[in-house]
Parts: structure tokens; C-alpha cells; sequence
């Protein structure tokens, strides 16, 4: 049996929001690699949403 292309893939979009103040970076790192090692879900994309300061 072969493997689907990664074109041929789901592709999920999830968003997520620190709920401590430890750094979210080294958290958001430690998740992905747990959903790659537990999981096969590998990040093909991750970028941060700044929030908006005009309200």
C-alpha cells in the first residue's frame, strides 16, 4: 500500500490562545511535537495573529 501524496492529505486549521503566562512559544512547540511523536500530525504552517490595538 502506498502513502497519499501531501497534497492528497486532510489538512486541518486550528486556532489556539495562551491561557498562561509561561512563554506560548515554548508551549505551542512542546504541543506540536506531541502531535507529531502521538498523533502523526505534523504543522505544515504556524504563524501568530498580533492583536488589533485600534479598539
Amino acid at each position: 500500500m502506498t502513502r497519499p501524496r501531501a497534497n492528497d492529505r486532510p489538512t486541518f486549521i486550528v486556532h489556539l490562545q495562551s491561557e498562561s503566562r509561561d512563554d506560548p512559544i515554548l508551549r505551542l512547540r512542546a504541543a506540536l511535537k506531541v502531535l507529531l511523536r502521538a498523533f502523526g500530525l505534523r504543522a505544515v504552517e504556524v504563524h501568530e495573529v498580533k492583536p488589533d490595538n485600534d479598539g
